[in-house]
């Protein structure tokens, strides 16, 4: 009796939207708290009422990609030519990526996101994620084709965070200040190598930074000291890397100035 209530009081909303605006776009909020056979009646109903999109909303983040695919598909089955369906995902527990791709592959048409994740709680599907996502694993997919320019996502996710004081923590996906930061020693010895086979941060505007710390190696140490332009063939590297390890437990990253003053010790 209370879903019969919801569905008619739905249509009358969506019926009144509709005399008001020339597109009206009905969510179905805490969905992964819902009833799939519900909601998949309410879906086709307000479509039928006159709404252009339906959108899936995972308010409390209660869904994973198992449970947000039937209920796309069921959805999407319902619906008539010409009415969209959106996927809502929030990322309480880390899933907003992983069930807004699933929900895309199960028939979505559009992807609700914000830049950097912001939202309440745990935040939102990030933009930068799922446009990095469809470019690295998707390319060849049309379901996941978009408009969007890479290129300008890091500019946007800065500009964001300068406007709003939203901060990114420090190896957030895309955006972190340290996301693309290699410090690691095994990691310095293959990331050229395998550059091309890896995300290209490029594509959004970035760069891969090696920096020097307490994990680097001598590898790592002496690309870069030649990235910085110091001749290496004048530095005992082995010394160096020792007396690196030693300051960097003290001081953390070495920068390249107390780099260079170090090597010219050796």
């Amino acid at each position: 009796m209370i879903h019969r209530r919801i569905i008619d009081s739905s249509r009358k909303a969506v019926s009144r939207g509709c005399s008001l605006f020339p597109n009206v776009q009905y969510y179905m909020v805490y969905s992964g708290n819902r009833d799939r056979e519900f909601l998949t009646e309410l879906a086709g109903e307000v479509a039928e009422a006159g709404a252009s999109c339906v959108a899936i909303a995972d308010s409390q983040s209660t869904m994973n990609p198992e449970q947000i695919t039937p209920l796309t598909s069921a959805i999407k089955s319902v619906l008539p030519d010409g009415v969209e369906l959106s996927v809502h995902c929030h990322n309480l527990i880390g899933l907003a990526l992983a069930n807004s791709v699933a929900a895309v592959h199960a028939g979505a048409d559009q992807v609700e996101v914000t830049v950097g994740g912001m939202g309440d709680a745990g935040g939102n599907a990030s933009l930068e994620q799922i446009l990095g996502y469809a470019d690295y694993f998707e390319k060849k997919n049309p379901r996941f084709s978009n408009k969007c320019r890479l290129d300008s996502l890091y500019d946007l996710a800065t500009e964001v965070s300068k406007q709003t004081g939203f901060q990114y923590s420090s190896n957030q996906p895309f955006v972190g200040p340290d996301t693309f930061a290699v410090e690691t020693g095994i990691h310095h010895s293959l990331a050229r190598n395998i550059q091309d086979s890896t995300f290209d941060p490029e594509k959004i505007g970035r760069d891969l930074n090696f920096v020097v710390g307490r994990h680097s190696g001598v590898v790592g140490i002496r690309e870069k000291l030649l990235e910085i332009g110091v001749d290496t063939s004048k530095v005992n590297v082995q010394l160096l890397y020792a007396k690196v390890m030693e300051v960097a437990e003290i001081d953390g990253m070495i920068s390249n100035e107390r780099l260079v003053q170090l090597a010219q010790e050796f």
